[in-house]
C-alpha cells in the first residue's frame, strides 16, 4: 500500500515535513530542471538521508534550455552523488 504525503518546497514547513518522514519509508525527490536544485530541496534530501529513507530522484521539466547547465551542477555536487 502507498500514502502519498505532498511536502511545500518552503523553509517554513521544515518542521512539517521532518515529521511527515517519521512515517515514510521512502521519498520522491522531485526537481524542477528549469528550476534546478533548491536550497530547501538539499536540507529535505540530507533529512530523508539520516532517517534511511529510500529516495527515487526525478526530474521534471526536462526539455528546458538549462537542462545542460543543470546536469553539470549536480553532477559536480557531492551531495548528489
Amino acid at each position: 500500500m502507498t500514502y502519498s504525503i505532498v511536502s511545500q518546497g518552503h523553509v517554513d514547513f521544515a518542521w512539517e515535513v521532518s515529521r511527515s518522514m517519521a512515517a515514510c519509508q521512502g521519498a520522491v525527490l522531485l526537481v524542477d530542471a528549469s528550476q534546478g536544485v533548491q536550497a530547501q530541496s538539499i536540507s529535505v534530501f540530507h533529512i530523508a538521508k539520516e532517517r534511511g529513507l529510500k529516495i527515487i530522484p526525478v526530474l521534471s521539466k526536462v526539455r528546458s534550455k538549462n537542462l545542460p547547465l543543470l546536469l553539470h551542477v549536480t553532477s559536480s555536487n557531492p551531495c548528489c552523488r
